[in-house]
C-alpha cells in the first residue's frame, strides 16, 4: 500500500470517488428539507425515496455486467456524469413528473458508480493490501461526504434556496467524473489475473 499511495492512479481514483461523493452527502441531508420546502408531500417525497432506490437496485447488476465487458473507468465517468444532471434536473423540479425523472437519473447513477468503484480499484492495485487502500482512499470522501451537506445547508439559509449550491456541488461531481478518464489504463502487470475477460482500458 505504501508504493500505491505514491502512485498518481491512486491520488486521481481517490479524488474521484471523493469528488462524485459531495452529491451523495448533500442529497441524503437535504432532499426532504428541499421537497418540503417546494410544498411536496410527505407521501410524494417517500415515493421519491422509493423510486430512486428501486432504480438503484436494479442497476447494481447491470452495472456489474458491464464491468465484465467494458473499461472500468470510463463506466465510472459515465455513471458519475450523470450525478449532476440528476442534480439540475431537481433544480428545475417544481412537479411530480420532474421529480421521478431525477429519481431514476440519481438512481441509475449511485448503483452505477458504486458498482464499479471496488472493481476500479482491483484493476489498478490488484488484491494484496486491497482492504488498506479502500479504507485510505475513503478518508477524503467521508470528508467532503461532511463537507458538502453543512455547505449546502449554509447557503439555503443565506440564500433562500438550494440552487447556488446544488450547482455547485454538482459542478465538483462533474470534475470527478473526468478525472476518473485521467487515469488511463490499469497497470499491464495486473491487467492479466485482475481484468482478464475485459478491456484493459
Amino acid at each position: 500500500w505504501g508504493e500505491a499511495i505514491r502512485s498518481k492512479h491512486f491520488w486521481l481514483l481517490t479524488l474521484s470517488h471523493a469528488a462524485t461523493g459531495t452529491v451523495l452527502g448533500t442529497i441524503a441531508a437535504h432532499l426532504g428539507l428541499l421537497l418540503d420546502d417546494r410544498g411536496f408531500s410527505l407521501h410524494t417525497i417517500s415515493a421519491v425515496l422509493g423510486m430512486y432506490t428501486l432504480t438503484q437496485g436494479l442497476v447494481i447488476p447491470l452495472a456489474g455486467y458491464l464491468a465484465d465487458k467494458f473499461s472500468l473507468r470510463h463506466l465510472a465517468s459515465g455513471f458519475s456524469a450523470v450525478f449532476p444532471i440528476a442534480m439540475v434536473v431537481l433544480i428545475l423540479a417544481h412537479n411530480t413528473g420532474m421529480l421521478f425523472l431525477f429519481a431514476v437519473l440519481w438512481g441509475f447513477s449511485w448503483g452505477g458508480r458504486n458498482s464499479v468503484m471496488s472493481p476500479l480499484r482491483s484493476a489498478y492495485f490488484g488484491r494484496k493490501s486491497f482492504a488498506t487502500l479502500t479504507g485510505l482512499s475513503a478518508v477524503p470522501g467521508s470528508i467532503s461526504m461532511v463537507i458538502s451537506p453543512v455547505f449546502a445547508g449554509f447557503m439555503r439559509d443565506a440564500t433562500g434556496t438550494y440552487d447556488v449550491s446544488f450547482l455547485t456541488i454538482g459542478g465538483i461531481s462533474l470534475l470527478g467524473a473526468i478525472l476518473f478518464l485521467l487515469l488511463g489504463a490499469p497497470p499491464a502487470h495486473l491487467t492479466p489475473s485482475v481484468t482478464s475477460s475485459q478491456p484493459a482500458d
